[in-house]
């Protein structure tokens, strides 16, 4: 079995036994993702990678919370956050944009597991009929976890973003419903796996 499927195919299991949650950011959280998100090792991936002020995360948190088009969430494994994602939901309310980093001093596969909780949620919760990504050249492990995930490659803006003082490429990734929802492999054992553990 082909390594990217049998990692989806373990964050499906992870899912369904409810090791791995998904919920609304909440103001007690932003402590803990203020932390991952000024690491050195998760902002130099970011569009912005300015270090920011616990004043400027509250304000952001803030205005979010105010815009019905934003939706930030927490992922949590046994009940203990690792991982941060948000979709930017455009005016037509079924598309959206996603962005996403976890624990750096966590352990590895955490992506995976945010990507399958996260995109079950804007898929089945939101009701979103395409997904969205951008990722900045130099980001090797976030372009293969959009490949890993199923994301097709859509195009790439030439020297589009200026960072690490240089203008670096953006990479352009797109995910629809049906796509999602038909990966046939991983549905068919997700399927067997929820008959056996009652889900």
């Amino acid at each position: 079995m082909p390594m990217a499927l049998y990692e989806r195919l373990q964050s499906c299991l992870d899912i369904m036994v409810k090791k791995v949650t998904v919920r609304r950011l909440e103001s007690d959280d932003l402590e803990t993702v203020l932390s991952w998100r000024n690491d050195p090792r998760v902002r130099s991936h970011m569009f912005n990678s300015n270090l920011i002020t616990a004043a400027e995360h509250l304000a952001w948190f803030k205005s979010s919370a105010r815009d019905s088009r934003r939706c930030q969430l927490l992922v949590l494994k046994q009940d203990i956050p690792f991982g941060f994602a948000q979709f930017h939901i455009s005016h037509c309310k079924a598309v959206a944009d996603w962005g996403f980093y976890v624990d750096p001093n966590g352990p590895k596969g955490q992506g995976q597991a945010l990507g399958q909780s996260v995109l079950s949620f804007g898929f089945d919760e939101l009701k979103l009929l395409r997904v969205t990504g951008q990722v900045l050249s130099h980001n090797t492990r976030s372009i293969a976890l959009h490949k890993r995930m199923g994301f097709s490659y859509e195009g790439e803006l030439r020297s589009h973003h200026f960072t690490k003082s240089v203008y670096q490429n953006v990479h352009l990734f797109g995910l629809l419903a049906s796509e999602w929802k038909n990966d046939n492999a991983v549905m068919a054992l997700t399927e067997r796996i929820s008959d056996k553990t009652g889900g």
